[in-house]
C-alpha cells in the first residue's frame, strides 16, 4: 500500500538560494568559457575552440535565443561557484562538465542543462527541503533511465534528448511531486508521451519514495551536512568546541530537533566540562521516525504501527505479529531498508525479522529477498551466522549450485551431513576435492551423511558411500581417513567395502603419486582467472573461504587467457606480476599486495615468493624486456608514418592491418610481462607531437590516430590498468582516489571497456579510444593524457622493481 501522506510529504519544492553580494563582471560570459575550458577541464585546443564556439552561439552578443536574459541568470549563478575559491574542486568538475555536454545541445536544450545544475547547488535549509532533494533525485533517476532505455532501443534522438529529460520534471509537478522545474519555457516537449512518463513516475516513486528509505535517505543527508561543517565521526578525544558549535544543536535544529543531551555522546575534561565526541545516530533515527509517524509524513494501518513500535523498541519481534503488517516491508528493498535503518539492533532480532518475511513470501519472493541481502556484504555476513537462517542460505547456495558459498556455511557450523549428497550430485569432483583438502569437514561426517542419497546426476539413486566406493577420488579419501572407513556400511552395493579399497589401493597410479594428483584442483584455474580479470575481492574471497587449500591456490600453476586474449601460464603471484598489478598510492593494496601476506604466511614462504618472482622473471630478461621495446616502437612509427603520409583512410588500411597483426599474441606467455606501458606512453607522445601536423582537432588523420592506432592499442591493457582508465587517471593521480576495480566507466555508466566488443556499434580501437581524464569520450589536452599515464606506470613500476629487487636479495642469501 501507498504509505506517503502527500499532503505533507509532497508538497514542498526545492527552492534555490542565489548571493546577491557578489559582483558580476561585465566580461563574465567570456571569464566563464575559460574557468571551464582551462581552469577545471583544462581542455585542449580544439575542444576549447568548439566549447566556446558553442557557448557564444547559445548565449554570446550574437545569439537570438528568445530567453537569452533568462538563460544568463542562471550562468551567473554557475560563475559565481565555479570562480570561487571555496567551491570544492570535485563540484567545479561536475558542473564544468554539464556545461561542455550541453552547450552542444540546442539553445533551449542548453538552458534545461543549465538549470539542473543551477538546482543542483541549492543547500536544503529543513527537512522538508531534505524531502525535495530526494524527490528531484528520483525524477531525475527516472527521466535518466528513460533516456538511456530510448538509447538502447536505438530510437533515441539526440536532439530532443535534454528535452524528454526536462518534460520528466513538468509532469511530475502537474502530477504534485513536489518537485522544481528546470526550464517551464521550453516549448519542446521530446519523445515520450504525458501516459509514458506518467506511468514511469509513478514506478519509480512507488520503487523508490518509501518509508525506510526515504529514513535512510534523510540520514544519509543529515550525516552529509555535518561533514560540510567539519564532522568527522567518533573522536574518543571529542572535538574542540570551536569545531563542534559548526555543527551543533543550533545547526541541526531545522533538520532533527533534539536537545543536545539527545543528540551527542559526550565525556568530560578534566575540569568536568562536557566534550562531544561524536553524534548520537541512534537517537536521530528515532526523532526522525517519531517526527515522520506523529506529523503524519506517512500514514501507518494498525498492523504497521504495531510492527514499527515492535522495530523501535527493544524488544524482539512478537511472535503472534501479524502478517498484514508486512506491508510495510512488502519488497526485497523495504526490508533491507528496514534492517539497514535499524542496524544496531542485535542480529537475532535482525534474522527474526528475516525470517517472519520468509514465513509470509512465495518462493519467488524468498529468492528475491535472499538476493536483496545478499547484495549488502555487511548484512549479509552478519545474518548468514544465525541459525535460524544458516539453513535458507544453505538451501540458497545449494540452489545455485555455488560451492563456496556452501563451504563458507559449513565452517559457520552448518551441518552438511543433511546436504553432502545433493552436492556430491552436483559437483562430484569439486566435492571429492573439498573433502580430500580439508580434515575438519570430513570430521564433521556422520553415519546418516554416508548413507545419505543422491537425488539427482548421474549416481542418481545411490548413496553416499556408494559413490566413494565407485570413485577412484573417493576409494583415496576412505582409503587415508580411517574414521570414514569405519562409518561406511562393511557391504555396499554386494560387494565388501574392502574389496573396493584393495582393488584401489592396488593401482599403479595410486602407488605412485594417488588419485587426486592426477587432475588440477578444479579451484585453482578459477582462482588464477579472477587474479589475469583483475578481479581482487573475488580472489581474495575463495582464499579466504578455502583456507586449507592456501598452498594448493598460491603455487599451483595453470593457463588461462585474459581479456585481449592472451594465454598466461604461471601462478597467482607472477600472473599478477606479469601484469603490474601492483599499488600505485602507498597505503593501497592492489592484487600483488594482497597475495604477498598470504604467500608469506606459508612454509617457507619468503623463498616460495622469490622464487616465484625468479622464474617469472628470469635472468635476461632485461635484454628481452629493451629488445621488445624496441621492436613497440618501430611498429608503432611505422603505422603513424603511414597515417601522416595518407590521402584518405583506405591508404592506412595495409599499415594498420600490419600493426594489428604484429599486436595479436603468439603462444603461451610464461615469462615476463604482458604488455609494456611503455608502447602506449610513446603513442600518446607521437599523437602530441603530430596533432597540429595531423590537422588539430576533429581531423581525419587524428581521428584515425586516436581510434585505431591508440585505441587498438588499449584493447591489450592488463585489466588493472583498463580498470584504472575505467576510473579515470585524473581521479588516481590528481585527486588520490584508489582503484575501484570495475570495468565500467565511471563518467560513461553502461559502456564497458572489457570483455571487448560487447557494443558492436561501438568498439574499441575502431570508433573510440579511452581518455585519462573523465570517461571514454571526454579527454583533456594530449599532454595531459601522456602525463597521467606515464605518472601512474612509473610509480606502479617503482613500486613493482621495489618487490623485485627485495625477492632477489632474498633470494641470493637463501642460496
Amino acid at each position: 500500500m501507498l504509505h506517503i501522506n502527500p499532503d505533507k510529504s509532497l508538497v514542498q519544492p526545492l527552492r534555490l538560494k542565489q548571493d546577491a553580494d557578489v559582483i558580476i563582471p561585465e566580461d563574465w560570459l567570456t571569464k566563464l568559457g575559460s574557468c571551464v575550458a582551462d581552469d577545471v577541464l583544462k581542455l585542449d585546443a580544439g575542444a576549447k575552440s568548439e566549447f566556446i564556439k558553442n557557448l557564444n552561439e547559445k548565449a554570446g552578443p550574437d545569439s537570438t535565443y528568445s530567453l537569452k536574459k533568462c538563460l544568463h541568470e542562471s550562468l551567473k549563478v554557475l560563475y559565481v561557484v565555479l570562480t570561487s575559491p571555496e567551491t570544492p574542486f570535485d563540484q567545479k568538475t561536475a558542473l564544468a562538465l554539464k556545461l561542455v555536454d550541453g552547450v552542444a545541445n540546442c539553445a533551449p536544450g542548453f538552458h534545461n542543462r543549465v538549470n539542473e545544475a543551477v538546482v543542483s547547488l541549492s543547500i536544503p535549509e529543513d527537512l522538508d527541503e531534505l524531502l525535495a532533494v530526494q524527490r528531484q533525485a528520483i525524477v531525475s533517476n527516472a527521466a535518466s533511465l528513460a533516456v538511456y532505455e530510448l538509447e538502447k532501443a536505438g530510437t533515441l534522438n539526440l536532439a530532443t534528448e535534454v528535452h524528454t529529460y526536462n518534460r520528466f520534471f513538468e509532469v511530475a509537478c502537474s502530477m504534485g511531486y513536489g518537485v522544481r522545474l528546470l526550464n517551464d519555457n521550453d516549448i519542446y516537449h521530446g519523445q515520450l508521451s504525458v501516459a509514458e512518463i506518467e506511468k514511469k513516475l509513478k514506478a519509480t516513486f512507488a520503487r523508490q519514495y518509501t518509508v525506510f528509505q526515504i529514513l535512510n535517505t534523510l540520514l544519509e543527508q543529515i550525516e552529509q551536512l555535518v561533514k560540510g561543517k567539519g564532522y568527522a565521526g567518533r573522536r574518543e578525544e571529542g572535538y574542540a568546541y570551536e569545531d563542534f558549535q559548526k555543527f551543533d544543536d543550533r545547526f541541526l535544529k531545522p533538520y532533527v530537533s533534539m536537545f543536545a543531551d539527545q543528540l551527542f555522546e559526550s565525556i568530560e575534561d578534566e575540569n568536568y566540562v562536557p566534550v562531544v565526541q561524536a553524534i548520537a545516530w541512534r537517537n536521530v533515527k528515532t526523532v526522525l521516525l517519531k517526527k515522520m509517524r506523529e506529523e503524519q509524513y506517512f500514514i501507518f494501518t494498525p498492523q504497521e504501527e504495531a510492527l514499527l513500535k515492535a522495530l523501535a523498541s527493544d524488544s524482539d519481534i512478537p511472535p503472534a505479529l501479524s502478517p498484514e503488517a508486512l506491508s510495510l516491508i512488502t519488497t526485497p528493498n523495504e526490508c533491507v531498508q528496514a534492517l539497514v535503518f535499524f542496524n544496531e539492533w542485535p542480529v537475532k532480532k535482525k534474522a527474526n525479522l528475516v525470517s517472519f518475511c520468509f514465513k509470509n513470501k512465495s518462493i519467488a519472493g524468498q529468492k528475491a529477498l535472499m538476493e536483496k541481502l545478499e547484495k549488502v556484504p555487511a548484512l549479509h555476513a552478519e545474518l548468514s551466522q544465525t541459525p535460524a537462517l544458516q539453513q535458507l542460505y544453505l538451501s540458497r547456495a545449494i540452489e545455485e549450485n555455488n560451492l563456496d558459498k556452501v563451504k563458507a556455511l559449513v565452517r559457520q557450523g552448518v551441518d552438511i551431513n543433511p546436504v553432502l549428497g545433493i552436492l556430491l550430485g552436483k559437483q562430484q569432483s569439486a566435492v571429492l576435492w573439498w573433502l580430500h583438502e580439508d580434515k575438519a569437514i570430513r570430521a564433521a561426517i556422520t553415519p546418516q551423511g554416508l548413507q545419505a542419497g543422491i537425488p539427482e546426476g548421474k549416481h542418481y539413486g545411490k548413496m553416499v558411500a556408494e559413490v566413494l566406493v565407485s570413485s577412484r577420488k573417493g576409494c583415496q579419501l576412505l582409503l587415508e581417513d580411517e574414521r570414514l572407513q569405519a562409518l561406511c556400511p562393511k557391504e555396499i552395493a554386494g560387494r565388501s567395502l574392502k574389496d573396493y579399497l584393495n582393488q584401489a589401493a592396488a593401482r599403479q597410479d595410486f602407488k605412485t603419486a594417488g588419485f587426486f594428483a592426477a587432475l588440477p584442483h578444479p579451484l585453482v584455474k578459477q582462482f588464477l582467472q579472477h587474479i589475469v580479470y583483475g578481479e581482487q575481492a573475488e580472489a581474495e574471497q575463495l582464499l579466504k573461504n578455502n583456507r586449507d587449500l592456501h598452498h594448493l591456490l598460491l603455487t599451483s600453476e595453470a593457463k588461462v587467457e585474459d581479456y585481449s586474449g592472451r594465454i598466461i601460464k604461471g601462478t597467482a603471484l607472477r600472473i599478477a606480476l606479469g601484469a603490474e598489478d601492483v599499488h600505485y598510492h602507498e597505503n593501497e593494496i592492489c592484487m600483488v599486495e594482497m597475495l604477498v601476506p598470504y604467500i608469506n604466511s606459508l612454509p617457507n614462504g619468503e623463498e616460495e615468493m622469490a622464487k616465484q618472482i625468479a622464474e617469472q622473471f628470469p635472468d635476461g630478461y632485461e635484454e628481452q624486456e629493451r629488445q621488445r621495446i624496441q621492436a613497440d616502437e618501430a611498429a608503432l612509427r611505422a603505422v603513424v608514418e603511414a597515417i601522416g603520409a595518407s590521402e584518405n583512410d583506405a591508404n592506412c588500411d595495409a599499415a594498420l592491418q600490419t600493426f594489428y597483426d604484429y599486436l595479436k599474441p603468439i603462444g603461451v606467455i610464461k615469462t615476463g610481462k604482458h604488455f609494456y606501458t611503455q608502447l602506449l606512453e610513446t603513442a600518446f607522445a607521437l599523437y602530441d607531437q603530430k596533432y597540429d601536423e595531423f590537422g588539430g582537432w576533429d581531423s581525419r588523420k587524428n581521428n584515425m590516430f586516436w581510434r585505431k592506432v591508440i585505441g587498438h592499442i588499449q584493447r591489450y591493457l592488463p585489466a588493472c590498468y583498463a580498470q584504472a582508465f575505467c576510473q579515470g587517471l585524473y581521479d588516481i593521480v590528481e585527486e588520490g582516489t584508489k582503484l575501484s576495480r570495475s570495468l565500467e566507466f565511471q563518467y560513461d555508466k553502461g559502456v564497458k571497456f572489457y570483455p571487448l566488443d560487447l557494443n558492436p556499434a561501438v568498439l574499441l580501437g575502431v570508433d573510440y579510444a579511452a581518455a585519462c581524464v573523465r570517461g571514454w569520450l571526454r579527454c583533456g589536452g594530449a599532454a595531459r593524457r601522456l602525463l597521467f599515464f606515464k605518472t601512474m606506470s612509473d610509480k606502479k613500476q617503482e613500486h613493482w622493481n621495489d618487490l623485485c629487487r627485495s625477492a632477489k636479495i632474498m633470494r641470493a642469501n637463501a642460496w
